[in-house]
């Protein structure tokens, strides 16, 4: 977690372990069987009072920022070889800037689908569970950040580029 050190957090639990040692990032520690749940206790502590609200909200940090202009089926095609995607290998994240929202509107039970625009490029979009989150009906008019990951949409025997939304906010706002 950003913003929780690690070496000082275990400096503060140190009466519970054999030896310790790292850096902000990253540490190691030796300690008895006996002394685990001590350690639990005593490390737990020092996250409550040190980690807020703040520190604990998922940070989205995008590859790219992409033009929807540069969107094709050859781009999502030579990105299906950064594969296989999974826990250990995310595809690649996707950010465009002070796009339009066109045509917003549920599908399924949860999803938002949207239609992108940029000038005169546009890219469909799809958000699985997101019309909770950003309700069809509140996206306004104006300029949004969008992040996605691209993928290849076939229907009816036409296959096109689309955006999976991973997430959007209004363009300028805080991140």
């Amino acid at each position: 977690i950003a913003g929780f050190h690690l070496h000082e957090a275990l400096t503060e639990c140190s009466a519970h372990l054999n030896r310790y040692g790292g850096h902000k990032q990253a540490a190691g520690m030796d300690l008895h069987r006996a002394a685990v749940a001590d350690f639990r206790r005593a490390f737990n502590d020092v996250a409550r009072r040190r980690l807020t609200p703040e520190h604990l909200s998922p940070v989205l940090r995008p590859d790219l920022e992409m033009a929807l202009t540069d969107i094709d089926l050859d781009l999502v095609h030579w990105l299906g070889y950064l594969g296989p995607h999974g826990i250990g290998n995310p595809g690649p994240l996707f950010v465009s800037t002070g796009v339009a929202l066109g045509e917003p509107r549920i599908v399924g039970e949860r999803h938002l689908k949207v239609r992108l625009h940029h000038g005169q490029a546009t890219l469909e979009a799809i958000g699985f569970g997101l019309a909770e989150r950003h309700p069809p009906d509140a996206l306004g008019d104006g300029a949004y950040d969008v992040l996605y990951r691209l993928e290849r949409n076939e229907w009816r025997g036409v296959a096109k580029p689309q955006a999976r939304l991973v997430d959007l906010r209004r363009s300028g706002a805080p991140s």
